[in-house]
């Protein structure tokens, strides 16, 4: 019994360069992602009302961050004029 008809297609050249640039491509933004990922640390604060979680965040943000996001300072301005 033969498998004669069972042959790999074979894909031409200019197409086979093109899937390679672009399969590099997609391995060095994967890289990229891998390396900001190691960056990254999440962390969960649990705790009753009261307990300190937000000034925990709070001082993490002003020891890690270098700049407050405008975001945030809106979202602060918010809050002091809710009280």
């Amino acid at each position: 019994m033969s498998f004669g008809l069972c042959k790999p297609v074979q894909i031409s050249d200019e197409f086979s360069d093109d899937c390679k640039k672009r399969n590099e491509e997609i391995e060095l933004e994967i890289m990229k992602e891998m390396i900001n990922n190691k960056r990254v640390v999440q962390i969960l604060l649990l705790g009753t009302s009261d307990s300190g979680k937000s000034t925990i965040a709070k001082q993490m943000r002003s020891v890690f961050l270098d700049k407050i996001l405008k975001f945030e300072l809106v979202k602060s301005k918010r809050k002091i004029n809710e009280k």
